[in-house]
């Protein structure tokens, strides 16, 4: 049985103990290992978290080479102000950023950023691997935020330039 990452679908749900499977979803570490049943929940459950916006979701996503690009472009004057905000924790942060982003760790971003950000702003959401950004894309949808991005793939992903903590 192979599980696809588009719509996390197989032909049969019958997984016993005996049963192994290739579980292969781009971006997840463990992808395209054998694992027994109880590893196999964890990670599906993983990739639910991670699964990207609905349809009807204010929020989306953005690669690095789009981002890079965007990053090198100045902005017009009548544009909304980007606020890239880094949800890793501040070891992470200050080691390797984006320039210009502001450190909001995690968990406490759920709660924080909601409050602190303006929602006419572009926000652009990093964490480690994406699924967070998601997460927190979703809260920052239900708040009325209009236009929020996360960027896919997270820092594991990320080529463009970075700038340590000063």
């Amino acid at each position: 049985m192979i599980f696809q990452s588009v719509g996390m679908t197989a032909d049969r749900a019958e997984l016993t103990a005996a049963t192994r499977v290739v579980v292969r979803i781009p971006g997840y570490p463990f992808s395209g290992v054998a694992m027994g049943r109880g590893i196999l929940t964890i990670l599906l459950l993983l990739a639910a978290c991670g699964r990207g916006p609905s349809p009807d979701a204010a929020w989306s996503r953005v690669d690095g080479p789009t981002l890079i690009a965007e990053l090198a472009l100045t902005r017009p004057a009548d544009a909304p102000p980007r606020v890239i905000v880094d949800v890793r924790e501040p070891e992470l942060f200050a080691a390797g950023h984006i320039p210009g982003a502001i450190n909001i760790p995690w968990p406490e971003a759920k709660q924080r950023v909601p409050s602190e950000l303006d929602p006419a702003h572009d926000i652009v959401l990093v964490c480690h691997s994406g699924p967070m950004g998601d997460e927190l894309a979703e809260i920052l949808d239900e708040r009325g935020f209009t236009q929020v991005r996360n960027l896919t793939g997270g820092m594991n992903r990320w080529t463009g330039p970075l700038e340590p903590d000063r």
